[in-house]
């Protein structure tokens, strides 16, 4: 998706990689985290847009009140990601009809994407387009 483009790990990876810097292997808790500047800052500036981006246009189909952000990454740069997110998330507040979800940072780590696939049955019970995925 264009979400995991611009917002994953994958996705910093790629921008060190165009940068000329070394690109990290490995569990990214275990990263030189700090050594990714200025890099990071852009990452986190461009991340933090895409997933407001993704969490207005959720709630403004779904009835959801909270959304949270988490990952395989040091807890300093979750929470510098979630304050992004929110900036960005009150820019678009202003076109809101309705009222936004509050974004909070997880707990869970490398987790938090295990735990939630396991909602991908849910997605494709009742938000999937995907004709394969629509009841008969």
């Amino acid at each position: 998706t264009v979400g995991h483009r611009i917002c994953s790990t994958l996705a910093l990876r790629r921008r060190l990689a165009a940068a000329g810097r070394p690109v990290p292997v490995g569990d990214p808790a275990d990263w030189p985290w700090a050594d990714f500047e200025p890099v990071l800052e852009d990452w986190l500036s461009e991340a933090g847009y895409g997933l407001a981006q993704i969490i207005y246009n959720t709630a403004v189909v779904s009835d959801i009140d909270r959304v949270v952000i988490d990952g395989a990454m040091p807890r300093q740069v979750l929470e510098r990601l979630n304050a992004r997110t929110v900036q960005e998330l009150g820019a678009l507040e202003s076109h809101a009809s309705m009222g936004l979800p509050q974004v909070s940072t997880g707990t869970l780590g490398a987790r938090a994407a295990v735990i939630g696939s396991a909602q991908i049955p849910v997605f494709r019970r009742y938000f999937s387009r995907d004709y394969k995925d629509m009841p008969l």
